[in-house]
């Protein structure tokens, strides 16, 4: 009997220490909004629990307006192979973009994605997508064969790739 109400207070003390973990994260993460692991099969990620990322959203959203950019310009020799031109179409979405691969703009690492000519990308995150979004402070710091498309959004539109 004694082993049995030592367990119960050891779980009960666990649940507490579990439950201030969750009060903690959704404090520091506030609108970005917690990532919940419970939807990831980490074991086909290859990735540990500890590896996924504290926020599910990406803190600049979906946008990359704001804050310095510096990117990898195309060539006109890959514009034309994708049949693109420096200048997006006047009726074309301002969030697409057509100008460059990759990226840094904000202070973190994004790339281009999707169909050639689509103007789509995404931001990039190390751990295949899940873990922490990878930052920079010019376009050659992105990159890296443990990143991905922002991935494991199920509330914010800034994982995946879009425009």
């Amino acid at each position: 009997m004694k082993f049995n109400t030592s367990l119960l207070l050891l779980a009960a003390q666990f649940s507490g220490i579990l439950a201030i973990a969750v009060s903690s994260r959704a404090e520091e993460c506030g609108d970005l909004g917690v990532m919940d692991i419970s939807s990831i099969d980490l074991a086909s990620a290859g990735i540990e629990a500890e590896e996924v990322r504290a926020c599910e959203a990406h803190p600049m959203g979906d946008s990359r307006v704001r804050g310095e950019q510096d990117w990898e310009p195309l060539t006109e020799e890959q514009l034309t192979a994708n049949n693109q031109t420096l200048t997006p179409k006047p009726d074309e979405d301002s969030s697409c973009y057509y100008k460059a691969g990759s990226g840094c703009s904000g202070g973190y690492c994004w790339k281009a994605c999707g169909t050639a000519g689509d103007g789509k990308w995404c931001w990039l995150a190390y751990k295949g997508g899940y873990g922490d979004w990878q930052k920079c402070s010019k376009y050659t710091d992105c990159g890296g064969v443990t990143t991905g498309c922002g991935a494991g959004c199920l509330t914010s539109g800034s994982c995946g790739c879009s425009c």
